[in-house]
């Protein structure tokens, strides 16, 4: 099967959408779509439902989601291995939940690079479940997760508090008003969103929500505004005064998790770019 095929179906589903998908993939919407029914006469299975707007998995393009997440990842990986120079003997590949590599990821990631020169490391960014199926499928040797699901097979360590906290476009600006004018609601997972419904039971229902940080971020800085977000995310705009801290509101305080096989054969190198943290 072409992995070209795989890679196309993977977009659309992560996309909804058959342009946006084609232009994150640089080709044509035709080729698109003439990928997509390429792939449903091989496995003689239609994958989605194509109604206006809502373009879905079907049952069978559910049963094949996670068969084109392990196909790809082991390709890539399998790539990575063979083009490795003979002196990197030591390969890691690591999954973290998208905004994570905002927060925690990248910098310590540059550490890794600076310390351990010649380890060669394999990335991806992706979704919490695809991070633990990836872990048990050994197709990942390291995870970083916001929610970490309990397993016997897993080890599970928990890192430094993320600090979230209220920033504004306009400086001095009180708690209330900020919540209230041009809010954006991020969504940092259950824990944060339990707390903060506690923290502020009566504000008004925010008019933009956003699953990412980095782009409620884009849209502070863009269009102004306020929002909950990683502290680390936000020291630049801090420092250059483009965005200011809201000092009534209170810090809301995040974990996360490192996540790896607790027998896993490269325990020494996963302990050893842990300890970079």
């Amino acid at each position: 099967m072409d992995i070209v095929l795989l890679r196309t179906f993977l977009e659309l589903n992560r996309t909804h959408h058959f342009g946006k998908a084609a232009d994150n993939l640089c080709i044509t919407q035709s080729t698109m779509s003439s990928r997509i029914r390429q792939l449903e006469e091989l496995l003689g299975q239609s994958l989605f439902t194509r109604e206006r707007n809502n373009i879905q998995l079907t049952s069978a393009g559910q049963r094949l989601l996670p068969h084109a997440e392990g196909i790809l990842s082991a390709w890539q990986r399998t790539r990575v291995d063979v083009a490795m120079e003979e002196e990197q003997i030591d390969m890691l590949s690591i999954g973290g939940m998208f905004s994570l590599w905002d927060i925690y990821i990248q910098n310590w990631l540059h550490q890794v690079r600076t310390n351990m020169p010649n380890l060669s490391l394999y990335t991806d960014a992706m979704g919490a479940a695809e991070c633990h199926r990836a872990l048990l499928e050994h197709r990942l040797d390291l995870s970083f997760v916001f929610e970490a699901v309990h397993h016997n097979e897993l080890t599970i360590l928990e890192l430094p508090l993320i600090d979230l906290v209220l920033v504004s476009s306009t400086q001095g600006q009180d708690m209330k008003t900020a919540l209230t004018e041009n809010y954006i609601l991020v969504d940092w997972g259950t824990s944060v969103n339990i707390r903060h419904a506690r923290h502020f039971p009566n504000i008004p229902t925010p008019k933009l929500h956003m699953s990412m940080g980095r782009n409620a971020l884009s849209c502070l800085l863009a269009g102004g505004g306020s929002a909950y977000l990683a502290r680390t995310m936000v020291d630049d705009a801090l420092k250059n005064e483009t965005l200011f801290i809201v000092n009534d509101a209170p810090v809301i305080k995040r974990s996360c998790y490192a996540i790896y096989h607790t027998n896993s054969e490269k325990l020494r190198i996963i302990e050893n770019v842990l300890d970079l943290f």
